[in-house]
């Protein structure tokens, strides 16, 4: 909570310092890096939590490593190359000049994430939230300190890149602080490496895929709002979507990995039944979330417009047709991770790939009756019946789990 709590409380302070069409470069910047993002690991750093022994998930932490160092090499190569065909095809001669800098924070992104899996994998959950909190202190730090000097042009991303340097380099250190790393260069071995491919391959088979699909689902709306519609337009969706999910995330997500790692010990152990611990999670999140998100449906806009500035009443309106579905993916956030568990990856294929065809449809069909809202209302239905959907096979999978453990218990 209170890693969430600088970037909420300077938010109208960065709403007037920056336009709508300043917010509009860094989400286009944001949402090519949480594109490349599992694609540069394979995935393979969710896998991190899994094994039983510490040795293994030590060298799955140097697999994701190296795999996100070659990716983040050729990503650099990319942008060098064709950073002028791609600002064309955004529609932002503004994003060009950055490109160059996406490798980088997508390495770094990913040495945060495999860190963090260790950690959440060994319970380490203080050293996660401090962390939290540092990123997001520093890099709100640097863009109220950007905003108001001559260099407000880079304030947003050059931001997002300190918190991302000073997270990685604080989560290194606790790293060697708690004696993982010497047990590392113990355990290093390209023989298990080898194995642990082998064995968890379903990770970038199947996890891998279904990731880069909802990712590119979810953050190609940012681009396609930008290449159909206009900037001002993106900059008010982007910020929306960073507005409802901080606080959602401050407890959605860190409940996420804290479930993930509970959910695999009552599957691996199989003592108990998991699905009371799924409802006590679902009922507890919903109590939290229907209050402030029943305030933006009915007072959206206004709330906006007198929290953020007269520029922002788009946004408000935006939110309001998003409060339901920001409920619904809310509750099932941390569920979200149950088929990974289960091994069950294939589910999630499935699912990115429904998820990767309505998503874009949603907003094509507001671009050609030029209407957004339009758009977005049908993306919301839909994205709150995939979420009903998801949890209901998962649920079937978890009795089928039940059943088939006690015959074996038998």
């Amino acid at each position: 909570m209170i890693a969430q709590l600088l970037p909420i409380a300077i938010s109208p302070i960065i709403t007037r310092l920056y336009s709508p069409n300043d917010i509009a470069v860094l989400g286009l910047y944001m949402s090519i890096i949480l594109v490349l993002l599992p694609v540069s690991t394979g995935s393979f750093e969710l896998s991190i939590v899994l094994p039983k022994k510490k040795e293994e998930a030590l060298n799955l932490f140097v697999l994701s490593i190296i795999i996100s160092f070659l990716c983040c090499c050729t990503f650099l190569i990319i942008a060098l190359l064709f950073q002028s065909p791609l600002s064309l095809f955004l529609n932002s001669q503004a994003i060009s000049q950055w490109f160059v800098f996406v490798p980088l924070s997508v390495f770094l992104l990913t040495v945060n994430n495999s860190f963090t899996c260790f950690f959440n994998r060994n319970k380490e959950y203080k050293i996660i939230a401090i962390n939290k909190i540092n990123k997001n202190w520093w890099m709100s730090i640097a863009q109220l300190l950007f905003g108001y000097t001559s260099l407000k042009s880079i304030g947003l991303i050059s931001g997002q890149i300190i918190g991302d340097l000073f997270s990685t380099i604080l989560l290194g250190i606790n790293f060697i602080r708690k004696k993982h790393f010497s047990v590392l260069k113990l355990s290093f071995s390209t023989t298990l490496i080898r194995k642990l491919i082998s064995e968890y391959k379903k990770f970038p088979l199947f996890t891998m895929p279904t990731v880069l699909m909802n990712n590119i689902s979810s953050e190609i709306l940012t681009i396609l709002v930008a290449i159909w519609f206009n900037s001002g337009l993106t900059g008010a969706y982007y910020f929306t979507m960073r507005i409802l999910s901080a606080p959602m995330a401050l407890i959605g997500s860190s409940l996420a990995q804290t479930y993930f790692q509970k959910f695999t010990e009552i599957i691996n152990e199989g003592k108990e039944n998991p699905k009371p611990f799924i409802i006590k999670v679902w009922l507890g999140l919903f109590s939290i979330a229907i209050v402030p998100l029943t305030i933006i449906y009915i007072w959206g806009e206004e709330l906006f417009i007198i929290i953020f500035g007269q520029e922002w009443g788009n946004a408000g309106k935006i939110a309001s047709v998003m409060a339901p579905m920001t409920l619904f993916s809310f509750m099932s956030s941390p569920t979200s991770s149950g088929f990974i568990v289960l091994r069950k990856q294939n589910y999630n294929l499935l699912f990115g790939i429904i998820v990767f065809i309505y998503r874009p449809l949603s907003f094509y069909l507001g671009f050609k009756l030029n209407d957004f809202l339009l758009g977005l209302k049908i993306l919301v239905l839909l994205e709150i019946i995939n979420v009903f959907a998801y949890n209901a096979l998962m649920w079937i999978n978890i009795e089928k789990h039940n059943s088939k453990h006690k015959t074996l218990q038998q």
